[in-house]
């Protein structure tokens, strides 16, 4: 399932991209297709809104006309800092390590999000991942392959949230709990075929931060 990106980044990508062919093939998308032998239909559903100018598709475009990363994402007049802010995607594996330095050697690409959606919500961009979503586990809340952004500032637990989380440097996707009386973690799926995991303090677990924003949904 693909990431659904903002309207505004959208329509940034879009007018970026006809700008592009306008300079350099006079406006025609067909001449631009035959140009670097590909077919120019995916341009033509994005411009006629029947699919979205996606991050896939995005880098496509600036690698074949040399551009630096995100630049299709810049604004017309405006700096990138006022537009997008490019969030890294994680592998669903964490590598041993202290801190965020364990994600540095899983990051697999970057993901435009529009810094006006993250102004909203009163998140800092620094703190913010994505990963994807795999197995069973969090359904129906969840599906296998949808991307959640993560907020790695907020790890202290707060009841039936759902938080990304390490175990023996295995990453899951789970809503936590504190065990009555004890303040154990307690790590719940949504699929009632999967149990409870209960967490003592010398388990291996490290809260890596709630997940807070599913395709256009506030969590």
């Amino acid at each position: 399932m693909r990431y659904k990106v903002s309207d505004r980044v959208n329509t940034i990508r879009v007018n970026n991209f006809l700008r592009l062919v306008e300079e350099h093939f006079d406006g025609s998308i067909n001449a631009f297709a035959k140009k670097f032998g590909i077919s120019p239909t995916p341009y033509y559903m994005i411009l006629n809104g029947s699919r979205q100018f996606g991050s896939k598709v995005a880098k496509t475009v600036e690698q074949l006309f040399k551009l630096q990363p995100g630049q299709l994402d810049v604004e017309d007049g405006a700096t990138e800092y006022e537009t997008v802010a490019h969030i890294p995607v994680y592998g669903n594996k964490l590598s041993a390590g202290n801190g965020n330095t364990i994600f540095e050697q899983d990051i697999v690409r970057h993901h435009a999000v529009d810094r006006n959606d993250i102004k909203i919500y009163g998140w800092k961009e620094d703190n913010l991942c994505i990963f994807e979503v795999q197995g069973d586990s969090m359904t129906p809340e969840l599906h296998e392959g949808q991307k959640v952004i993560v907020d790695t500032s907020q790890i202290e637990v707060v009841d039936n949230r759902v938080y990304a989380i390490s175990v023996h440097n295995d990453i899951f996707i789970k809503k936590m709990f504190k065990e009555l009386g004890t303040g154990k973690l307690i790590a719940r799926s949504e699929n009632t075929a999967y149990p409870d995991k209960h967490f003592n303090g010398d388990d291996e677990l490290r809260i890596i931060g709630r997940v807070v924003y599913l395709l256009g949904k506030i969590l």
